[in-house]
């Protein structure tokens, strides 16, 4: 403790207890002040509900036109997915028969292979 009381910090910091225990306790905001901070406090309040109800308000009507849009855009998916499976039967169809060496019929599609033996 006796390197305490050679240091200046601790010597600065005992000053600084000292003012502060010396000076008088403000009473804070006065009569006048603290009505127009509650006021003003109040007024913000009332105006963020406001604005809160009146974006749930919009969310709501807006929820019927984005379910319209969002079923447009799955039947034109629906849409393009019959027609991609139209296109893939189709192509199925136009396989050509071949004859193996044998005298038996085998249809190859594209893209098979067969191995010859």
């Amino acid at each position: 403790m006796q390197g305490q009381q050679h240091n200046t910090l601790w010597n600065q910091a005992r000053q600084w207890q000292a003012n502060a225990g010396n000076q008088r306790p403000s009473n804070g905001l006065s009569g006048f002040k603290l009505v127009a901070a509650w006021i003003v406090g109040s007024i913000v309040m009332v105006f963020s509900l406001f604005a809160a109800l009146i974006m749930m308000v919009l969310g709501i009507i807006m929820l019927p036109f984005i379910r319209r849009r969002m079923k447009k855009r799955m039947s034109e998916m629906q849409q393009r997915m019959q027609e991609a499976q139209d296109k893939a039967n189709g192509r199925q169809n136009y396989s050509r028969p071949e004859t193996r060496e044998d005298g038996s019929d085998a249809t190859t599609l594209d893209g098979e292979y067969q191995v010859k033996d």
